[in-house]
């Protein structure tokens, strides 16, 4: 796991056990190396333009995800298995993992676990996640546990899906201008853009949503009729949410 000095370590401490968190050292992005749950076969990879690199994943559940997250506007920017969670209660030392830490252009970061519905039954699984929910939040991180429900209902998975290839298309730039004068801050329809400017198309138009230049509401299916909007949002993380991203991954 390579070596972890003592100032990229967190603790906390309560009556039932103790925590340390060590966070990623060197040229580490991960705390670990990323290997599949279930045994076989080879580590799912996603190349990410958010995150400007490949993020490793374990579980089709966690590339779902990953993709959320790609095409989500209000997340910034995010890291898979961002740090080791060692947790000592009566004696016996378990480790932790986390799935992802999520930095939100709100300034909030999230830890969040990616587990099927049906685990959360298991009453050991329940209460990891209570101390991991604890520690997290005395640290200053939100906690979150999401599931296929979460991921997978309604078409916001598909839509974002259909927007992967879309990130490699150019747009010719002088449409830009074009758009700007047609959109303003109103929202418009993708049948009236195309009517008002001169050859754009469709695929021009999901290849600017896909690279972050339109935003519309991908809870709702996705095409000619959809909405659209200039992204004047800035994806900057805060000073605090900096100091936690070079912390998590140097």
């Amino acid at each position: 796991m390579g070596n972890i000095s003592i100032n990229d370590m967190a603790r906390f401490e309560s009556p039932e056990y103790s925590c340390r968190l060590f966070y990623p050292s060197g040229d580490q992005v991960r705390a670990r190396k990323v290997v599949r749950r279930s045994n076989y076969g080879h580590v799912i990879k996603f190349a990410s333009t958010k995150c400007a690199r490949t993020v490793e994943l374990e579980s089709l559940l966690e590339y779902d995800l990953a993709i959320l997250y790609e095409f989500n506007q209000d997340v910034v920017v995010f890291n898979e298995q961002p740090f080791r969670m060692e947790i000592e209660a009566n004696g016996v030392t378990r480790n932790l993992y986390p799935d992802f830490m999520v930095f939100y252009d709100n300034g909030s970061v999230s830890v969040e676990e990616v587990k099927p519905s049906y685990k959360l039954d298991n009453l050991e699984i329940v209460r990891k996640f209570e101390i991991q929910k604890q520690v997290c939040e005395t640290l200053g991180y939100e906690f979150k546990v999401v599931t296929e429900n979460d991921i997978r209902s309604g078409v916001n998975l598909n839509n974002s899906k259909r927007l992967l290839p879309y990130r490699r298309i150019v747009v010719p730039p002088w449409i830009f201008g074009t758009l700007r004068k047609w959109i303003g801050r109103n929202a418009i329809t993708g049948n009236e853009l195309i009517r008002e400017v001169y050859e754009l198309t469709q695929d021009q138009i999901l290849a600017m949503v896909a690279q972050g230049i339109l935003i519309t509401d991908l809870s709702k299916p996705l095409g000619l009729e959809s909405t659209f909007q200039l992204n004047t949002r800035r994806p900057l993380l805060t000073e605090k949410q900096l100091l936690t991203w070079r912390r998590t991954c140097s």
